[in-house]
């Protein structure tokens, strides 16, 4: 709670010729001619409810409105703000008090509430700053016939008729994260001391396997396992995985899973939608300024108040956001104070007209980004552009009905290896990934046994009645008599069969070939010959071996290759 200075505090540190002013528009006299003791008497006038009630009744409209924002907005509003909303007080001197009498012809309804003495300005604690703000004193507070309102939120949104298509991807998220962990655990990961720094190739062999591929989905997931306590990296840098939390997630139902998940997200403090935004590039100068916790609580709480049946227009959800509550993501509600440009034409967007740019974009892209992501709503009506045009809250039940409508196929193992599992068996697709490779991934995913899976499972200490004993722990069904036999032939004797890309080189007659193996500077390219007329070549260096075999006299004709 906030701490402002009490009503005498505020009148001893007021100058004389206000003090004056603030007696005459309350109708009291002040015997004191000295400041501090007139600064004295005139709190204890102030604070006596029937000068209050008096000074109350005499208020306009508009006063009357700006005290109320102030006492539901908890006795202040940043100076910021409540200038934007209620206008200026005008800087003047005690002599031109005198003289000019402004009290007389207020320019605003701020500069009115001024000199009656009934707001005073201060300075508040942010999250990262203290910024300055207008108050009601507490004794004030007390005296006037007025109490805060207990309002809820209401952003005044009319509902919208049901998509003809809408989505819910709480579940891909969960099921992308069992995958991404199973990944990390049976993969080496190097990811830099901080576990965040994957390589292209190990993204790109991941993200084949995702429900949902977007690159800002990924990071975002990466930030989640280390704000987690998921993962730590070793000495090499490798990113391996801390068993016990790791576990205790994924034998949770897949809801309770999920409310661990936005808990973790909205203390993200390294990870900023805001950045994720192309049209906007924030300057590492004023990036310290963006509390990214901010629009995410904000979302939740515009979100707590809406029907979660109810589907909006995303546009007037943001246009509502605009008008209820503007400053979410500015507690100070400084609109000059941030460096953040437009990609495109490299212009600060600075002041408040640049919120739809700024803070409208941000919501945006919480709600059809993360918030979408993590199943707190449901979005539809698709635009060309890629963008929902409307959405709709998920309450848990929601998420329950959802998790409760899916199939509840059971486990399969097949002849050939290949075992179906649903995504939502989250613990037992996780064991699986130790000695099944993944195939593909959906409402049920698809693994198969092979001899690199089980090479994978032998690393890891599971040896042949372990995976067995597990397989058959999937299916009622008992395990097909060819996947026992396999798994025991290569237990026993290891991998009898490769199978592999390769590329040939194919000549006309064993004297070519002779030849060319004669040829130091052809022979380097060729790995191994399959036959007289036949090799397997380096197909890094076909381009190389062409003009190798040119030298020698002999053009090529590369089938199937492109140059």
């Amino acid at each position: 709670m906030q701490a402002f200075p009490t009503l005498g505090q505020c009148l001893i540190d007021t100058g004389m010729a206000r003090l004056r002013i603030i007696a005459r528009t309350w109708g009291v006299e002040i015997a004191a001619t000295r400041q501090v003791e007139a600064a004295i008497e005139l709190a204890r006038e102030l604070a006596e409810p029937s000068n209050a009630a008096a000074v109350w009744e005499g208020l306009g409209a508009e006063e009357r409105a700006a005290l109320m924002s102030l006492l539901d907005a908890g006795g202040f509003l940043p100076a910021a703000v409540f200038g934007r909303r209620f206008g200026p007080i005008r800087p003047i001197g005690p002599g031109r008090l005198e003289r000019e009498e402004p009290w007389r012809n207020p320019v605003s309804v701020a500069e009115s509430l001024w000199y009656r003495g009934l707001i005073y300005e201060g300075f508040a604690r942010g999250a990262t700053e203290s910024f300055s703000a207008f108050f009601i004193p507490v004794e004030l507070r007390t005296a006037l016939p007025v109490k805060a309102e207990s309002v809820l939120f209401d952003l005044d949104l009319m509902p919208v008729p049901a998509p003809t298509q809408s989505t819910s991807a709480y579940r891909f998220l969960v099921d992308d994260l069992t995958t991404l962990l199973a990944f990390v655990h049976n993969n080496t990961v190097q990811a830099g001391d901080d576990g965040l720094v994957w390589s292209v190739q190990t993204k790109a062999a991941l993200t084949r396997f995702l429900r949902d591929s977007n690159a800002d989905r990924l990071e975002m997931c990466l930030h989640l396992l280390r704000q987690l306590g998921w993962t730590k990296t070793n000495e090499e840098g490798r990113l391996r995985l801390v068993a016990k939390p790791v576990m205790h997630w994924l034998k949770q139902p897949a809801a309770a899973s999920r409310e661990q998940l936005v808990d973790a997200w909205l203390k993200l403090s390294d990870w900023n939608e805001l950045w994720c935004l192309a049209r906007l590039e924030p300057d590492a100068a004023g990036a310290w300024r963006i509390n990214p916790e901010l629009a995410r609580r904000a979302l939740l709480r515009y979100l707590a108040v809406l029907p979660p049946d109810d589907w909006v227009r995303v546009d007037a959800f943001v246009a509502a956001v605009k008008t209820a509550d503007p400053d979410f993501l500015r507690p100070a509600g400084q609109y000059d104070e941030w460096y953040v440009r437009d990609a495109e034409s490299g212009a600060y967007l600075s002041g408040f007209g640049s919120w739809d740019h700024v803070e409208g974009a941000v919501l945006r892209a919480i709600l059809q980004g993360p918030a979408w992501w993590l199943g707190l709503v449901e979005t539809g009506d698709v635009s060309a552009r890629g963008s929902a045009e409307v959405f709709r809250p998920l309450s848990i039940n929601a998420l329950r009905n959802i998790d409760d409508s899916l199939p509840g196929r059971k486990p399969a193992v097949r002849p050939d290896g290949t075992i179906l599992i649903p995504s939502l068996m989250r613990f037992d697709r996780f064991q699986l990934a130790r000695v099944a490779d993944l195939i593909s991934v959906g409402e049920v995913d698809t693994y198969r046994v092979t001899a690199a899976s089980l090479s994978r499972a032998e690393r890891q200490r599971i040896g042949l009645e372990k995976t067995l004993g597990f397989l058959q722990s999937l299916t009622e069904a008992p395990l097909p008599q060819t996947v026992v036999r396999s798994l025991e032939e290569w237990y026993r004797r290891g991998t009898q069969v490769w199978l592999e890309r390769a590329l040939l080189l194919r000549v006309e007659s064993p004297d070519v070939m002779q030849r060319i193996m004669a040829s130091a500077q052809v022979a380097k390219y060729v790995d191994r010959t399959l036959s007289a007329t036949t090799a397997v070549v380096a197909k890094n260096n076909w381009h190389q071996l062409v003009a190798a075999l040119a030298e020698l006299g002999f053009l090529v004709d590369p089938v199937g290759l492109r140059e």
